[in-house]
């Protein structure tokens, strides 16, 4: 087992502008950490702004916005991850699919699933966002917010229309970070994040000042972030891979293939949804919506823990793909054993050194506006953990195409999850969420994937026969 210091030698030594020979195997796989390593640290740096711009939108706003307008602007930011399933898990197909084409060698072939893949999703993107403008106009924000306050349902409305408008270009956004994953070259689509960060934080420090409603808050942060991704199309195009001529061509021959594996995706998205992106909007319809805010804080404290580790495992999800195609699984086992084992030990650290300075950190953060009991955010540090570590095996399953049994997992996770969070919040209040989400995800992940799927994922990870369905490359 390798020691620290050998691991951040070797860190530094994929540190290079040039490529790696990729004829050989060890060559592919120090290419595959190089480009890993890349879209961390350009990772890194975007979640970093990411962060910055979650800091401030709650210590620049809480003064003058209170901690009902506070939570509702919580609630509409939470959409987002409510609302994820809309791209019907299209970016994440077009992820394996861009990885494996890529490892063929074909840019004809690419070049159609880029250019059709990026037409079928705007068309997705634009009748996913007609239909949730009119979900979110005439959504009842009344019961929603559990308010009588019209001046404040009345804004909410407003910022929520801003929201939709901007979240239909971020579905159209995610087949972009879905073909530069598949490429491995994600740290472009970061670094134009990171860009669009810059201007949300300037953006924000203006309307903050000028004690903006809920709407130019989500303007000048969402929306700057989300635009700000746009710019990747230049880079296929110059690239050649994104063509407009004989695009809707492309498309219908790329839609068969996106949309079945897209599916499946889809399906977990949902899953994802149903089991912790609901938690606003279950909490605010029984408790209020002054509870989302406790709830909220606590969480977006803990990305301190979850975001880095995330920034780690994602890169590889490509890097899986690429080496399962060509069949270097001696690097699929060494980067799955230290992806876990790294998760496990830095996410406990995390929370736990968060658990400890939890109080005086949101005081300060908040101005005093909110308040935490330390047994809710210790048990929102418990699923933190949990949730780091899942993440991690995603990034394996979905680079090795193991997606209809993580479905099978998820609608079995959400269907004991959902009705026991309703009833158990309803009993013993905000501490329920993560408390529930944390048990039900331990039980349901730790029977299927250390028993019932356990000998595939072996089988793939050796090269077994079990996984001749994989896609190869010689």
């Amino acid at each position: 087992m390798s020691s620290p210091i050998a691991l951040l030698r070797k860190a530094f030594s994929l540190l290079r502008s040039g490529a790696f020979d990729t004829h050989s195997e060890q060559g592919r796989a120090d290419e595959r950490y190089r480009r890993a390593l890349l879209a961390m640290l350009a990772n890194a740096g975007n979640k970093a702004l990411a962060l910055a711009v979650m800091v401030l939108s709650v210590s620049l706003t809480a003064p003058y916005l209170g901690p009902d307008r506070l939570g509702a602007w919580m609630l509409i930011s939470s959409l987002s991850f409510v609302l994820a399933f809309l791209g019907l898990g299209v970016g994440n197909a077009l992820t394996n699919q861009v990885a494996f084409a890529h490892a063929q060698g074909s840019s004809a072939s690419l070049s159609k699933l880029v250019s059709g893949g990026l037409g079928f999703m705007a068309l997705i993107a634009l009748v996913a966002g007609t239909l949730l403008q009119l979900v979110l106009h005439y959504l009842p924000w009344d019961l929603v917010l559990r308010s009588a306050n019209k001046l404040l349902v009345e804004e909410t409305r407003n910022a929520a229309a801003v929201f939709g408008l901007f979240f239909a270009i971020g579905i159209f956004n995610s087949a972009l970070n879905g073909i530069f994953a598949g490429l491995q070259k994600s740290y472009l689509a970061h670094a134009s994040a990171a860009a669009g960060s810059v201007l949300a934080l300037i953006g924000l420090g203006l309307a903050a000042k000028a004690q903006a409603n809920i709407a130019t808050l989500v303007l000048v942060s969402f929306g700057m972030q989300t635009m700000a991704s746009l710019g990747l199309l230049v880079i296929l195009h110059r690239s050649g891979l994104l063509r407009l001529k004989g695009w809707a061509t492309h498309a219908a021959q790329v839609v068969p293939g996106l949309w079945r594996d897209g599916g499946l995706f889809f399906l977990l998205q949902v899953g994802g949804m149903i089991a912790t992106g609901a938690d606003a909007l279950i909490v605010s319809s029984l408790l209020g919506a002054a509870q989302v805010a406790v709830l909220g804080v606590a969480q977006r404290l803990l990305l301190l823990v979850s975001q880095p580790l995330a920034i780690f495992n994602t890169p590889f999800w490509g890097a899986y793909a690429d080496a399962l195609a060509r069949d270097d699984h001696a690097f699929v086992r060494k980067t799955l054993r230290w992806s876990l084992l790294l998760t496990t030990g830095a996410a406990f650290m995390g929370a736990a050194l968060l658990s400890l300075v939890s109080a005086p950190v949101i005081d300060f953060w908040t101005g005093g506006k909110v308040l935490v009991p330390m047994a809710l955010f210790a048990a929102c540090a418990l699923w933190t953990v949990l949730e780091c570590l899942g993440g991690a095996l995603a990034m394996f399953l979905n680079g090795a195409g193991v997606v209809r049994e993580q479905t099978v997992v998820v609608v079995v996770f959400c269907a004991v999850l959902l009705p026991l969070k309703v009833w158990a919040v309803g009993q013993w209040g905000l501490i329920a969420v993560p408390l529930c989400t944390a048990l039900v995800y331990l039980l349901t992940h730790l029977i299927a994937y250390g028993y019932v799927f356990l000998p595939k994922i072996q089988s793939i990870a050796h090269g077994r026969p079990m996984d001749s369905k994989l896609h190869r490359v010689h």
